[in-house]
C-alpha cells in the first residue's frame, strides 16, 4: 500500500512506501560519496544538487562531494556513473533528461536507463514558464498562441538544445495548442533566454530560475506556466490549463540513481536519508528558492514513475518526429 501525503508547508510532496523500516546500512559511507551532476556548475541543477549534498553532509556526518560532469546531452555523466563500482559511493543526479528523453533520441547511449542503475530517491520538479522580451507584442499567452496558429511558421522559439528537456516540452506545446513554429537550439539556457531577450526568437519555454529573474528585472514577460495551479510566487501568471490546455501540466524532475548492482540496503538507507534531508524546512525552503517543488518517493515508487515518464515522453517524441540528427 502506498501512503500519499502533502507537507503543504514546505512545498512538499511526499510518497512513501509503508512496511518495514529501511535496512540500515552502519559502514556506509566511510570515505567520500560522489553526486555527479551532468550539467555544468552554476545553474539551478546544478545549485539544487549541491544544496542536498550539503543536506546530506550535516544529516549523516558523512562527505558527499558534487561532481559536474556535463556534456552530451547529459548522457556522459550518467554513462560515467552506470560504469562506476556499485557501492553507493557514485551517485547521479539524473532526471527527465537523462532517463526519460535521452533513450529515445540517442542510437549509442552508454548506459541503460533502467538496466544500468537502481532508482534511489525523488528529489523534485520544476514546472516551465513560457517567456517572451517584455518588449513583445505578445501580451498574453492567447495573444502567442493565436499567431502561432494564425501565421504558421512566422515564429520562431529557443531551446538549451536539440533534445532537452525545455525542446520537448515546447514540442508538446505546439502539438496541443496546434501552433507552428520554427525551432533553434541553443548550447545552453542562458543563451536560449538570451535570445528571447535580443529579439532574436519570439519565445521560450524553461523552468522558473532564469525566466523569474529576467522578469523581476523587466526584461522579459511571463505568459503563462505549465503547473497545474498558479506558482505561489508568481501568482499574476495564469496557468496553460487554465486556457483549455489540460495535457499541458509539464514538469522537469531530478532524483538519484545509483549503479546497477548496489546493494538494496545501501539504496535503502540512501532513500531514508535524502527524504529526512528534504523534509527538513530549511532544505526545502532553498530548493523552493531555486524553483522545485520537493517530491519524495520511495525507491519502488519512483522506478514506477521514471517507467511511466520514459514511456510518456517516448511516445511524445514519436509523435512529433523528433531527431537529434
Amino acid at each position: 500500500m502506498r501512503i500519499y501525503q502533502t507537507w503543504a508547508a514546505a512545498g512538499v510532496f511526499l510518497v512513501a512506501a509503508s512496511g518495514p523500516l529501511a535496512h540500515a546500512a552502519p559502514d556506509f559511507p566511510n570515505h567520500p560519496v560522489t553526486i555527479v551532476v551532468p550539467y555544468a556548475p552554476g545553474g539551478p541543477t546544478d545549485t539544487a544538487g549541491r544544496i542536498l549534498a550539503q543536506g546530506l553532509q550535516q544529516e549523516t556526518g558523512g562527505n558527499f562531494i558534487v561532481e559536474n560532469a556535463p556534456g552530451a546531452g547529459a548522457t556522459l555523466g550518467s554513462g560515467k556513473v552506470a560504469r562506476a563500482k556499485p557501492d553507493g559511493y557514485t551517485i547521479l543526479w539524473g532526471g527527465t533528461s537523462t532517463h526519460a528523453i535521452a533513450p529515445h533520441l540517442h542510437t549509442n547511449l552508454p548506459y541503460d536507463p533502467f538496466k544500468s542503475f537502481e532508482p534511489v530517491a525523488m528529489v523534485g520538479s520544476q514546472p516551465y514558464i513560457v517567456t517572451v522580451r517584455a518588449g513583445s507584442p505578445f501580451k498574453t499567452i492567447s495573444d502567442l498562441i493565436a499567431a502561432g496558429k494564425g501565421k504558421p511558421g512566422s515564429l520562431n522559439y529557443s531551446s538549451p538544445g536539440t533534445g532537452s528537456a525545455p525542446h520537448l516540452a515546447t514540442v508538446l506545446f505546439l502539438h496541443e495548442t496546434g501552433m507552428d513554429a520554427h525551432h533553434i537550439p541553443y548550447k545552453g539556457g542562458a543563451p536560449a533566454m538570451m535570445a528571447v531577450l535580443s529579439g532574436d526568437v519570439d519565445f521560450y519555454l524553461d523552468t522558473p530560475t532564469l525566466p523569474k529573474a529576467q522578469a523581476a528585472v523587466g526584461k522579459a514577460r511571463l505568459l503563462a506556466t505549465s503547473n497545474p495551479v498558479r506558482l505561489k510566487d508568481l501568482p499574476d501568471v495564469p496557468t496553460l490549463k487554465e486556457s483549455g490546455y489540460d495535457k499541458l501540466d509539464m514538469k522537469t524532475w531530478f532524483g538519484l540513481f545509483v549503479p546497477a548492482g548496489t546493494p538494496a540496503n545501501v539504496v535503502n538507507w540512501l532513500n531514508e536519508k535524502v527524504n529526512t534531508v528534504l523534509k527538513k524546512p530549511d532544505v526545502a525552503k532553498q530548493l523552493v528558492a531555486a524553483g522545485f517543488t520537493v517530491e519524495l518517493m520511495s525507491p519502488q515508487v519512483f522506478d514506477d514513475y521514471v517507467h511511466s515518464e520514459y514511456t510518456r515522453w517516448g511516445k511524445i517524441i514519436k509523435d512529433a518526429h523528433v531527431s537529434i540528427q
